[in-house]
C-alpha cells in the first residue's frame, strides 16, 4: 500500500507499507487506511482495516517499509491541449527521468528529458487525458494535459 500525503505547500511524503493479510481467512475484503503521516518522524500515524464480505472488520498489523520526502515544483507544459508534439520545460538543472500515464494509470510513454526545454512527440498517444511526472532523488514535478487530433 502506498500513501501519499502533502507535508506543505512545496513537499510531499510517500511511504510505503506492508500489511499482513494472512489473518483474514477469506476470499475477499476491503481495505481501508485512515490517519496521517508524522511529517516530523515520517512515521505513520493511522490504522489498516480490513472489511470481510461477512461483515467481520479486524484491524491489520502493519510494517512501514520506507518512507520518502520530495520537494514538488511546477512543470510547464505547451501547447496544451498537443495535438502531435508537447513541449515540457524541465525544471531541475540535469537530466531527468519521465513517465507519461493515462487516465487508467498505465504507462504509455517513459523516457529522459534534458535540463531545461524538451520537445515529445505525441504521435502514438490516442485522443485523451495524460499525466506526466518527472522525478529526481528528493523532487518531483507533475501536470496533466491532453492529446486532440
Amino acid at each position: 500500500m502506498l500513501i501519499h500525503t502533502k507535508a506543505d505547500s512545496s513537499n510531499v511524503v510517500l511511504a510505503a507499507v506492508n500489511a499482513d493479510l494472512s489473518t483474514l481467512t477469506c476470499r475477499s475484503a476491503a481495505l481501508l487506511a485512515r490517519g496521517f503521516l508524522d511529517h516530523a518522524g515520517g512515521l505513520p500515524a493511522f490504522r489498516v482495516i480490513a472489511a470481510k464480505a461477512n461483515g467481520t472488520v479486524l484491524e491489520l498489523p502493519f510494517v512501514t517499509a520506507s518512507t520518502r520526502r520530495f520537494e514538488t515544483r511546477s512543470l510547464s507544459l505547451y501547447p496544451n491541449p498537443a495535438i502531435n508534439r508537447l513541449s515540457v520545460v524541465n525544471p531541475f538543472s540535469t537530466g531527468t527521468a519521465y513517465t507519461i500515464r493515462d487516465l487508467n494509470g498505465r504507462v504509455v510513454m517513459q523516457g529522459n528529458l534534458n535540463a531545461g526545454e524538451n520537445a515529445l512527440s505525441t504521435e502514438r498517444l490516442d485522443n485523451g487525458f495524460y499525466s506526466i511526472e518527472l522525478e529526481s532523488e528528493t523532487t518531483r514535478a507533475t501536470s496533466r494535459f491532453v492529446v486532440t487530433r
